[in-house]
């Protein structure tokens, strides 16, 4: 189960002779419940604050820490009411930690809401839904942060999902395009790539066939070049993608510089074509 969490850290004060509890009690409940996978338990408290304290100062996050709960606890209706709510209000996107240079600025809320709109379809199989609402978090409500390796992750981990969307709708052709323009990056971001494009070819290819039209792409590689940046990047096309095989670090390539036919044969994607069958 993929669950977006963006749990706010809190800075709890000491309630050492105070009878009543205040939100961030709650808050500190209703987390804690929620990280260790207590979706059930958490909602009550998280409810609470949602119910009576409006004017908490942490009301935004406890609101959406509310959804991911519904999610986790498999009311889907009740996540999705939540998390549309997120879009259609203006949530604080941004989250000031008083100095932690290293805390991602940005909340996510938004972006995080219609992924979990689109989590909540995907599973009571609303596939359509399910996509609307992932392509509405890449293209309107687009995640942000301060780190390139995060939002590259974040990139990485949203296409997966979406390859896995459009098979369950009977799209191959773009389920395989999908994971076909990640095939090339490093082992720390493709390795699931490549095991959804095996299990994938087993079932639809000969695995001879497959080889044959890599080495064929292998031996045509394209080179483009930003004049501006003056940064290099090369691709193949196969099956009517075109992929990029190396470039600049930010794209997280194994390969820098112009490669050749011999590197690419010794690529993980093409280790994989040698496992199908």
């Amino acid at each position: 189960m993929i669950i977006r969490l963006l749990l706010i850290p809190l800075l709890f004060l000491s309630l050492s002779g105070v009878s009543q509890k205040m939100p961030a009690d709650y808050y500190e409940e209703g987390g804690n419940l929620l990280n260790t996978g207590h979706y059930l338990e958490a909602i009550p408290p998280l409810k609470y604050i949602v119910d009576n304290y409006s004017k908490f100062s942490q009301y935004a996050a406890v609101y959406y820490d509310l959804g991911v709960a519904y999610y986790g606890n498999k009311q889907y209706s009740e996540a999705i009411l939540v998390f549309k709510n997120i879009l259609e209000k203006d949530a604080i996107e941004t989250v000031d930690y008083s100095g932690d240079i290293m805390e991602n600025p940005y909340s996510n809320f938004k972006n995080g809401a219609a992924y979990m709109i689109s989590k909540s379809y995907f599973d009571t199989q609303q596939y359509d839904s399910a996509l609307y609402y992932q392509e509405l978090s890449e293209t309107v409500h687009t995640f942000r942060h301060f780190c390139g390796n995060a939002i590259a992750q974040n990139e990485v981990s949203d296409q997966i999902y979406k390859a896995k969307i459009y098979l369950a709708l009977g799209k191959k052709d773009y389920f395989e395009k999908t994971l076909l323009t990640y095939t090339f990056l490093t082992e720390e971001y493709s390795n699931e790539v490549l095991i959804l494009l095996k299990n994938y070819y087993k079932t639809e290819f000969k695995g001879k066939t497959l080889l044959k039209e890599a080495k064929k792409a292998f031996g045509h590689i394209e080179k483009e070049e930003d004049p501006k940046s003056k940064i290099c990047r090369y691709f193949i096309t196969f099956h009517q993608t075109r992929i990029l095989v190396s470039g600049s670090f930010d794209q997280f390539t194994k390969l820098e510089g112009k490669p050749t036919t011999k590197d690419l044969m010794q690529s993980a994607f093409y280790k994989m074509l040698l496992q199908v069958d």
